[in-house]
């Protein structure tokens, strides 16, 4: 969600705070001491802090911390911070790392987790063999238990959004030290399967880098200092449309007829009022074209796989256009593309769409709930100068008692990296088939022996 005005006034009263000078070498009074803060800064903002976590569980935890720091050097006092915030399972509630330079050693790679393993998107040119390699091993952990390791500091809903989340920290030399995956922050000792087929183990050096919390994809968002090299770098010519507007340069969104297809492709990167064309100018012209080409329109697609949030006061007008139209988009019509980094104002438009459309929802789960907080407040503690996000409002677009943490579709496709690297677009395609039927609408209207019928094949699938 957007800036509210609360966390526009908070900010600017904490202004004192945020242009302190920092201190060095914090005494382990002081980190106590900012503990305290950033407990009291979580009670009095949050508004619903102990949705997923008890207030008993986070004060003791915030104690053994305080009891232990004395033994531990601040890095590993710093990760046990952001484990113990990351523990409210609030995707919008976090400790980033911000203008903390002895966190600012990074291995040149961009490791992303899918659904059939961690795979290496991103790299630094000097090491483009690595490209496209299966990581087994990353450290002292197999790739998934160092995944895990990551996951446990970053902010997140559910479990299921670490696999956006983690990415960011996994490459960062200091956070695996201070999580034990790694003895030696100069040093990344992996063990691969090669694009090719090859196991090999490899050795990577670490470098400083000015840190950037981006969308994974995006090569500024790869911890290399010579030129980045992606999956995508030889293709880009021939990607599919879901890629063609995201890589190399995101476009926050656009919409394409495809009159062979019989299909209306929006895609929606970002809920934002772009420069050059308002969200609203947008919206105009995509229901311009969709009401100059009924007859034309089998499927009626909006593609948020990508969608990372923004400014969700921009949605009424968009999902009313198409409560003014539910007669012409019955259900198995009208299609959402749900991904792994479908999260704030996008579960926000899902949400809405569910309860006031017949919109069917494709893809793999998105990390954001349909009822979450957001609406951050900005902080800095006054010791250890740690910048902290907490939320201040709460949003129901789902029931009232879904606490997931998470949006998982009524047709379950995954992402995966074979699908990535071979150009398909899985959810597309399944919609395009015929086959994005959800297993309710299968039992109401065809029976239980179908229904059991192909819920037995998509569990063996996936």
């Amino acid at each position: 969600m957007t800036r509210s005005p609360l966390r526009t006034i908070a900010t600017a009263a904490l202004v004192f705070l945020a242009a302190a000078p920092a201190l060095v070498g914090q005494t382990p009074d002081e980190w106590r001491r900012d503990i305290d803060v950033l407990t009291g800064l979580i009670e009095r903002h949050h508004p619903k802090p102990w949705e997923r976590m008890s207030r008993g569980g986070f004060l003791e935890r915030a104690e053994q911390i305080k009891a232990a720091l004395a033994d531990w050097p601040p890095e590993k006092v710093t990760v046990e911070m952001m484990r113990l915030v990351a523990g409210l399972s609030d995707g919008h509630t976090e400790i980033l790392l911000n203008g903390q330079e002895r966190f600012n050693r990074w291995f040149p790679v961009r490791m992303e987790r899918f659904h059939d393993g961690v795979f290496i998107t991103a790299c630094d040119e000097g090491r483009r063999e690595l490209l496209g390699s299966r990581v087994l091993r990353l450290g002292r952990f197999d790739a998934i238990g160092a995944y895990d390791a990551v996951a446990a500091i970053a902010a997140k809903d559910s479990e299921r959004a670490a696999c956006w989340t983690a990415a960011n920290y996994l490459p960062n030399a200091v956070v695996l030290r201070a999580l034990d995956v790694i003895d030696d922050e100069d040093e990344l000792p992996l063990e691969i399967v090669t694009a090719e087929g090859e196991k090999g183990r490899v050795r990577l050096a670490s470098a400083a880098w000015r840190m950037r919390n981006n969308w994974t994809w995006n090569k500024t968002a790869a911890p290399t200092n010579l030129k980045t090299v992606t999956v995508f770098d030889a293709r880009l010519d021939d990607l599919p449309p879901y890629l063609s507007k995201m890589i190399p340069t995101r476009v926050p969104y656009w919409f394409e007829l495809y009159p062979e297809k019989k299909l209306l492709l929006a895609q929606i990167n970002a809920v934002t009022d772009w420069i050059k064309a308002p969200f609203a100018d947008f919206t105009k012209t995509l229901f311009k074209v969709y009401d100059d080409n009924i007859k034309d329109i089998d499927k009626f697609v909006i593609d948020l796989r990508f969608n990372e949030g923004g400014n969700g006061y921009l949605l009424p007008p968009f999902v009313r256009e198409f409560i003014l139209r539910r007669d012409s988009l019955p259900r198995g019509k009208l299609f959402i593309i749900t991904g792994r980094r479908t999260f704030s104002a996008a579960p926000n438009l899902i949400g809405r769409m569910l309860k006031q459309t017949s919109a069917v929802t494709v893809g793999d789960i998105a990390p954001g709930p349909l009822n979450w907080c957001s609406d951050t407040l900005d902080f800095r503690l006054p010791h250890s100068r740690l910048y902290v996000q907490v939320s201040s409002m709460f949003w129901m677009e789902g029931h009232p008692m879904d606490t997931r943490g998470c949006y998982p579709p009524e047709v379950y496709v995954p992402e995966t990296f074979e699908d990535l690297v071979a150009d398909r677009d899985a959810p597309l395609d399944a919609i395009l088939a015929g086959q994005a039927q959800p297993l309710k609408d299968i039992l109401l209207e065809e029976g239980w022996a179908a229904f059991k019928a192909e819920f037995d094949g998509r569990a063996a699938r996936y």
